[in-house]
This record gives C-alpha cells, structure tokens and sequence, in this order.
C-alpha cells in the first residue's frame, strides 16, 4: 500500500506512531514537505525518515519550510523573518539539543557557515528534495 503523509513539522512522535500503525502493509510513503519548523523535534524526524528510506521505497517533496531554509542558506535574506515566524527556532533548538533565547538565534542565523555546520545533515536532506 502507498500512504501519503504531509505537514510533519518536527512531530517525530506522531510521525513514529503513525508509521508503527502503517508500516505492517506499507509498499511506499510520498512525504509532501514541511519536516522541519513549529515541531521541538526536526532533528529526530529528519534522521528518522532518513533511517525510513533506507528500509522502504520514500519520496520526498519539498515543502515551504524546507524551501526557507534552503533559500536563507544560500543568501536569500526576504526568507530569514520566514524563518522566525514559522518555528525555525524550534528546528535550532533540536539539533543544539537545548533552549536559545532570539538573541542566540540571531547571531546562529547570521553566521551562516555555523548555521550549516549546526544544521548539517538537514541541509544535506533538503537538497536533496
């Protein structure tokens, strides 16, 4: 069976549990974006669908959240009050596995090879959508 899953957002919990009830008939998931942001838990999801692909057939789409980010990345300061408004604290906060105030946010955010650094193996999941 295809099963077709959408608006992640962090929620690695939910995600799991949706996947345990699943994956007894799954032949292939379509995940249509927006993995990452709002959720407390972005690391822990990426790295787990990440882990999902290399057991099933998965199709990543890119979301909105994914494209922000990407976009920022690569200089595209119009997407970085994106970034602040829609959770992307949150996805800092779980790959430095610890609370920021917006200051540090801001200063992470300006540094963008820090931001890479930080966000690595996320980065190299959404360019890969």
């Amino acid at each position: 069976m295809r099963y077709v899953i959408s608006d992640i957002h962090g929620e690695y919990d939910k995600l799991a549990g949706l996947i345990s009830i699943l994956e007894h008939d799954a032949s292939e998931y379509i995940f249509l974006g927006d993995y990452c942001d709002k959720g407390r838990h972005t690391k822990e999801t990426i790295d787990f669908l990440i882990d999902l692909s290399r057991k099933i057939k998965c199709i990543f789409l890119m979301g909105d959240h994914e494209y922000a980010w990407i976009e920022y990345l690569r200089g595209n300061n119009r997407f970085l009050q994106f970034i602040f408004n829609y959770g992307g604290i949150m996805t800092l906060e779980s790959y430095l596995g610890r609370k920021i105030d917006l200051n540090e946010a801001r200063i992470i955010l300006k540094d963008r090879a820090l931001l890479n650094s930080i966000l690595e193996i996320a980065f190299r999941f959404f360019y890969k959508l």
